[in-house]
């Protein structure tokens, strides 16, 4: 099942044709399907912290995964679709449900990461994004 918040980044996401392009594999929810072509996006929700003025809830603060990985590829060219994430998301037009989202923004670039299996090189890289939305 997804939250709204989760239907709004998948939406937005496969909304552009640049970055499908990058990702044969597509783009997906918490877990790429086994055999996914690659290279994927793989986004997740890590937090939603809450901020409330006394009892009224006025706003969520999430913190949101996104990893593009990939198999014996070009490190520039997942660096890249994660760079064109970076500008669909930031002060991007995404709506959650009926709340307002008042801010989008990369947070922090994560570390890259490198796994040999075989004669496979398995390459991520990501970063993670701060969304503040009403309450």
């Amino acid at each position: 099942m997804s939250t709204a918040l989760e239907t709004a980044l998948y939406d937005m996401l496969i909304g552009d044709e640049t970055l499908l392009e990058a990702l044969p594999g597509g783009v997906h929810n918490t877990i790429a399907p086994l055999g996914t072509a690659y290279p994927y996006l793989v986004f997740h929700v890590v937090s939603g912290e809450d901020d409330y003025t006394f009892t009224l809830r006025v706003e969520t603060i999430y913190l949101v995964d996104v990893r593009i990985i990939g198999q014996n590829s070009d490190k520039a060219s997942l660096t890249a679709a994660l760079d064109q994430v970076d500008a669909l998301l930031t002060d991007g037009a995404l709506t959650v449900g009926d709340e307002p989202v008042w801010y989008v923004r990369r947070e922090r670039r994560m570390p890259d990461a490198v796994d040999v299996a075989g004669a496979n090189t398995y390459i991520q890289v990501g970063a993670t994004f701060r969304i503040d939305v009403g309450g």
